[in-house]
């Protein structure tokens, strides 16, 4: 069984050793994705050798994973986690200390002797963070306590996993997600590209740990394929910058109702602000109503362009505190887009 604090709760997961013998000497260490690593020794036919798993939230337990594969005896597995979320693993070996590493990229590297005392044992070895150790060297009294200390060096550039629809559609928000597999210095830059060169820039928050979203309005892009772009770096200097197509498509729809809104909202102010895009030149009417259906006032009656947003500030000063509703009214030609919204105004 094993047992870790989230910060809020100690949670239980269930555990068990699928090899057929002893396991024993157990220890484990939570890195910065919460996945938990777990080593121990394990009585395997004829010898101990280090064992290894790992746990992934929302996947659960991985399979056990014989990380020493000697004919000597393995013990005594000692872990830590450096900033960038490597796992170093250090045991005791037939009188030497044995270190070997998982990269946060690239996965188990091979083993290395790092006390190369083949005369002398050494035993004991202890580690807790950022991959420093010590261990005990000597057969016989005065005994000496040996410090070790040695990075790997990073010098993979991030990866980016994204998740975006193939068509975003003009007058639209357009939703991106992606993560990295490491840790990146700062937010990372995301913008969409038509095949003219105009861009707009996202809107990009870290909702968890390496997992990010992005959100954009599409607004004054050409229709046709285009450039979804993603940029950062990692704390070791790595640069990454992928770029996928995307298609830019027009919806159809004369004033989208996504496009259309009021804010702030409710407002405090004495004004508050009409937000609307129109993929062509159209005429618009802004309404404003009571709940009971009373017209108040007309705002907006007056033509515009297409292809642009547009943002339009109405003073609130002869309003009471009470619920709104305004009817935004576009028509060009035959088409016509009506959207009804609430707002609230505060004293």
């Amino acid at each position: 069984m094993c047992k870790y604090y989230d910060g809020s709760n100690w949670l239980t997961e269930p555990l068990s050793a699928s090899t057929q013998y002893n396991s024993f000497s157990s220890f484990a260490m939570k890195d910065a994705f919460d996945k938990i690593h777990l080593f121990w020794s394990d009585s395997t036919p004829g010898n101990y050798d280090i064992y290894y798993k790992l746990y992934k939230p929302g996947s659960g337990w991985d399979t056990d994973t014989n990380l020493s594969q000697t004919v000597l005896h393995s013990n005594s597995p000692t872990i830590s986690i450096d900033e960038l979320q490597n796992v170093y693993l250090f045991w005791e070996e037939g009188g030497e200390i044995y270190q070997k590493v998982r990269d946060h990229q690239s996965g188990w590297l091979d083993r290395d002797s790092i006390s190369n005392t083949p005369t002398v044992p050494s035993t004991h070895p202890s580690s807790s963070f950022n991959c420093d150790v010590v261990w005990t060297e000597g057969d016989y009294t005065p005994y000496r306590i040996i410090y070790f200390k040695e990075k790997i060096p990073d010098e993979i550039p991030p990866e980016f996993i994204i998740t975006a629809p193939d068509t975003c559609f003009i007058g639209d928000s357009l939703l991106v997600e992606f993560s990295t597999d490491d840790l990146l210095d700062g937010i990372p830059d995301m913008w969409i590209r038509d095949n003219v060169g105009d861009s707009i820039k996202f809107l990009v928050v870290e909702d968890q740990t390496s997992h990010y979203t992005g959100r954009a309005f599409i607004y004054g892009l050409e229709e046709g394929i285009g450039d979804l772009r993603i940029s950062g770096t990692d704390f070791s200097n790595n640069t990454i910058d992928t770029t996928i197509a995307i298609w830019i498509a027009s919806k159809g729809s004369l004033m989208p109702e996504d496009s259309c809104f009021a804010f702030p909202n409710p407002t405090r102010k004495g004004y508050i602000k009409f937000m609307f895009y129109l993929n062509q030149k159209a005429h618009v009417i802004i309404e404003i109503f009571t709940l009971t259906g009373h017209r108040i006032k007309t705002f907006i009656d007056k033509d515009y362009e297409g292809g642009e947003i547009y943002e339009e500030s109405m003073s609130v000063s002869d309003m009471g505190s009470d619920i709104y509703i305004f009817r935004a009214t576009a028509t060009a030609g035959n088409e016509k887009e009506v959207t009804m919204k609430k707002f609230g105004v505060l004293r």
